[in-house]
């Protein structure tokens, strides 16, 4: 029997992977026929991809402790198969949001798309969805965008067309979350027509969130207790000579008498 896979696209212009298997009919030595037998293998392909980018995505975060670069890394990781566009945002001590990473599937746009988000970075109040998600630490799922939330969002006219280009159809804002401390946000937007977001989509996401939160985390842990050992063999250093300056001014003196 022959097996083989392919990806079909409904009225509505959602895709599916289907996996079939021909076998020939024979009677007597001669093929009188064949028989198809088909089926939808697109949770089987989604699982598959999921793991798929879990594991890379460990695996980058594991690689480096700059995690800003790692999350850059991990954006690129989730275009195209989970978003057409990935956002990081961090937040800053004073409650400020700054863009670090954009990553668009068209890499001939990428650029400037990524200059019209960065010019268009989210304020910290207001309905802004990845403003909303910092303050509650809870993910936000969108599964279709229309154009009243668009105009919810949208800063002012300029900003609202610069939206409308990016033409997003679904979109999930997901909280970076270690140990009850949110540390940014990272933000997955559909732009293609079949494609719009739903619980499994938004479970993975959480995933991706959780393992990058958890490396932030770990990185500045591990920066903090470094800084605490070069304050900690200072000290040392500047105790130890104070200590030795003394003792060695009144073994001079005993050597003078």
């Amino acid at each position: 029997p022959r097996q083989a896979e392919d990806v079909f696209t409904r009225a509505d212009g959602k895709t599916f992977a289907v996996g079939y298997a021909a076998a020939p009919i024979e009677v007597e030595g001669e093929i009188v026929g064949t028989v198809l037998a088909f089926g939808d293998i697109t949770a089987r392909k989604q699982a598959d991809a999921a793991q798929a980018l879990l594991a890379q995505t460990s695996a980058v975060l594991a690689a480096s402790l700059d995690y800003e670069t790692t999350l850059a890394r991990v954006a690129r990781l989730a275009v195209p198969d989970l978003a057409d566009v990935c956002i990081v945002d961090l937040l800053e001590p004073d409650g400020a949001i700054r863009r670090v990473a954009v990553a668009h599937a068209d890499p001939a746009q990428e650029r400037a798309v990524a200059e019209q988000l960065r010019r268009w970075a989210p304020r910290s109040t207001g309905p802004n969805p990845v403003a909303r998600a910092l303050r509650h630490g809870q993910a936000e799922l969108v599964p279709e965008v229309d154009e009243a939330r668009l105009q919810l969002i949208a800063q002012n006219p300029e900003h609202l067309a610069a939206i409308r280009v990016l033409g997003p159809r679904s979109v999930m804002n997901v909280p970076l979350v270690a140990r009850g401390r949110t540390l940014g946000a990272l933000s997955f937007i559909s732009t293609a027509a079949g494609r719009h977001y739903g619980p499994a989509d938004l479970a993975l996401a959480e995933d991706v969130a959780r393992r990058a939160a958890l490396a932030m985390d770990n990185a500045r842990l591990y920066g903090e207790a470094r800084e605490a050992v070069r304050v900690r063999d200072e000290f040392l250093a500047v105790a130890a000579h104070e200590l030795k300056t003394p003792i060695t001014s009144l073994r001079g003196f005993a050597q003078l008498k």
